[in-house]
């Protein structure tokens, strides 16, 4: 928050962090979930002072981060190639200049078309079996390939003081190969699409198996999502949230409209990334045969960010309209009391939740005396 709008938004951002109900839940529910929530927060923070300040260390960063990711929950998968094209259009787009010279383009485009078909072959969306898929997986194209890009990286290390564009280029690079060598061990283990292609609602026995069924359960999970996320969830959610409650709290689902409506008025790009980030982590909630609420982990800090963009922007505003210190207090107070009260209710519910559902440890405790 504060790499974005400063410290009172970073603040803001904190205590949503710290009274959230669902990520209290995860946490006493004792599952790794939220090691996806911390994967994407991180990706988040290092992504956005990347924005801020480009250079060679933040673009390192960045890739590491999301190379922890791919050690994390599954939802974060997706997360990956997503922030890589989102940096690439970033720098091609962004910038005043264009890219100097013929390397520079040919490490971008080759780069950028490995990241994209490594994702979907890893993950078994491109199978094998496929005559283009295996020869593009065999050892002379993958040769090829390297030596290729290695030449580019090389040659676009040499002209990199021609422009600032061509900096970023190579330090988009750099972080991109950082992940790649940090997700190697989990690439090259031979079960790592199995749980993919298992929840997959594209996939049936191992194969791809797009279809009028898959849609529609694809349109029937979208439904599910949002009824799950902010109103009263229409399929079974198993043990979160409770029946006839949402996912998220009353306060935060307020911030985070407030922070919607102010995006869609003052449209920017590093407004937009948050929305496209919320998509992008639906994908693996959305597109599963096997829906459940855990499988949300991937859009809880975008939207928790959009939440405290929300808040921090409205307070902007009531500061800028309003003269009066005496209402301008006044509103403030309305506010903190609204948090207040709705943390109060949810903490009682939170309560409610870990008498209806123990944990391992407490069951455990219960047995041992």
């Amino acid at each position: 928050g504060s790499a974005i709008r400063g410290r009172r938004m970073g603040l803001i951002l904190m205590a949503f962090w710290a009274v959230s109900l669902p990520m209290t839940i995860w946490c006493y529910f004792e599952m790794g979930a939220n090691t996806a929530v911390l994967a994407g927060a991180w990706t988040l923070l290092f992504f956005y002072r990347l924005l801020q300040r480009p250079s060679l260390a933040r673009f390192i960063y960045c890739g590491a981060a999301l190379g922890f990711g791919a050690y994390t929950y599954v939802p974060f998968r997706p997360w990956t190639p997503s922030v890589i094209s989102l940096l690439l259009i970033w720098i091609l787009m962004g910038s005043k200049e264009k890219l100097k010279g013929t390397w520079p383009w040919i490490l971008a485009i080759g780069l950028w078309i490995s990241w994209v078909f490594l994702f979907l072959y890893k993950n078994n969306f491109l199978q094998g079996s496929n005559p283009v898929v295996a020869m593009m997986t065999s050892p002379w194209f993958l040769g090829i390939v390297v030596l290729v890009l290695s030449a580019a990286f090389v040659k676009t290390w040499q002209v990199v003081r021609k422009s600032e564009v061509n900096q970023k280029l190579f330090g988009w690079a750099t972080g991109a190969v950082v992940t790649a060598v940090l997700m190697a061990p989990l690439y090259l283990h031979p079960d790592y699409s199995l749980h993919t292609t298992e929840n997959s609602i594209f996939h049936d026995n191992g194969k791809l198996s797009p279809g009028l069924v898959a849609l529609k359960l694809l349109w029937n999970n979208i439904v599910f999502y949002f009824s799950a996320m902010f109103g009263t969830p229409t399929q079974d959610v198993s043990k979160y949230p409770l029946p006839g409650h949402s996912y998220f709290e009353s306060f935060p689902v307020l911030a985070m409209l407030v922070g919607l409506a102010y995006f869609a008025a003052k449209f920017a790009w590093r407004k937009a990334v948050v929305i496209v980030m919320v998509l992008v982590g639906m994908t693996s909630f959305v597109l599963s045969n096997h829906a459940h609420t855990a499988r949300v982990e991937a859009t809880i800090a975008p939207l928790l960010l959009l939440g405290a963009w929300g808040l921090d922007s409205f307070w902007t505003l009531m500061k800028n309209g309003m003269k009066d210190n005496f209402w301008r207090g006044s509103v403030v107070l309305l506010v903190i009391a609204l948090w207040v009260w709705d943390a109060q209710w949810n903490f009682a519910l939170c309560r409610q939740w870990m008498w209806m559902f123990k944990s391992n440890d407490n069951v455990i405790g219960a047995q041992v005396d």
